[in-house]
């Protein structure tokens, strides 16, 4: 009697059994997702995919009962000021998910947020916001990106040529200059992010126009040999004092198993 083992029955063995990836949180709006394989996370994009078709119906049914309710009041010499900004922001959360589906249904998956360098603003400014500081030294006037709608503005450097006064001394004795963005800079690519496929890939994703910020990871600009590159669609809800929310999306990923 052979006491053989077929090698492709012994790695099933290993394998565990399906899970269920997707709790059901709200039949109408939200889902609660988690993958293990490759195959969970195809399944995962699917259901991410519908839950942002349901959630675009919903916040349009929102902004446009916000629009009449607006339009009322303003007929009726109401005030309306605070229901004109509730349905602009609705037309803004609109566009986010939108923005959303389209990234999502080109094939790019969600990832966790991390703190990445960004190299690529999405903005539809002729030039940077101008930015004077009165510094010592060069500052970084680093511009901001536009939450505009798919499609809309070109991508810039974040970073801008500056223009500099000549040197005086302020009101403590300091010797400083006045600093201010002049215009936009040319795009730089990380260096180390730099293989034709990747740039090509990134060149597309730049095409679709969806995301709000490009960036790499790891979060500085040393020669870090496993880097990704990520795109960012911005939250436009209000955060107060604090930095826009943001989701990721993953364009680009290299391993040099070198370095492992």
């Amino acid at each position: 009697m052979s006491t053989e083992t077929n090698p492709a029955e012994s790695t099933q063995a290993l394998v565990p059994a399906a899970v269920s990836t997707v709790t059901v949180v709200d039949a109408k709006t939200d889902a609660d997702l988690s993958a293990l394989t490759p195959v969970e996370m195809l399944q995962c994009q699917t259901t991410l995919i519908e839950w942002c078709k349901r959630k675009i119906a919903v916040t349009c049914t929102e902004r446009d009962e916000l629009e009449g309710a607006y339009k009322h009041a303003v007929a009726h010499k109401w005030k309306s000021g605070t229901l004109k900004r509730h349905w602009e922001l609705a037309a803004k959360r609109v566009e986010y998910y939108k923005k959303m589906l389209t990234a999502l249904e080109a094939g790019y998956y969600i990832v966790p947020n991390f703190p990445v360098t960004l190299f690529a603003i999405r903005t539809d400014r002729k030039k940077p916001a101008r930015i004077i500081r009165t510094e010592s030294y060069v500052p970084n006037l680093s511009q901001d990106a536009r939450t505009l709608p798919v499609g809309k503005g070109e991508y810039k450097n974040p970073v801008p040529t500056l223009r500099q006064s000549e040197q005086f001394k302020d009101q403590h004795g300091r010797t400083v200059r006045n600093y201010w963005a002049d215009k936009w800079d040319e795009l730089e690519f990380p260096a180390n992010m730099a293989k034709l496929h990747i740039m090509e890939a990134t060149t597309k994703a730049m095409q679709l126009k969806v995301f709000d910020e490009l960036g790499m990871l790891p979060a500085d600009r040393q020669r870090h040999p496993d880097p990704i590159l990520v795109g960012h669609i911005i939250d436009p809800r209000p955060v107060g004092y604090g930095p826009p929310k943001y989701i990721t999306f993953m364009i680009a990923w290299h391993l040099d198993t070198r370095t492992l």
